[in-house]
């Protein structure tokens, strides 16, 4: 592998809030956070580090319904 020859392969243009990904912007730091949703203040805390360390894109999973429903 030739670390300073690459190339990106193609990718659609798709916009999360108002940030581009792909096509022709650059490629974006992003993170997910490992807390429990049911924890929204511990969630939004880790939330918040990974913006301070230049995270531009957030992602938090859920394990169900009840933990989705607890991120409204």
């Amino acid at each position: 592998m030739d670390l300073f020859n690459y190339s990106r392969r193609e990718s659609k243009e798709v916009f999360i809030g108002g940030t581009p990904l792909g096509g022709k912007y650059p490629i974006r730091v992003q993170s997910m956070t490992n807390t429990s949703t049911n924890d929204i203040e511990g969630s939004i805390a880790q939330a918040k580090r990974i913006v301070d360390a230049g995270g531009e894109y957030v992602r938090l999973t859920t394990q169900g319904i009840r933990e989705a429903n607890n991120l409204l």
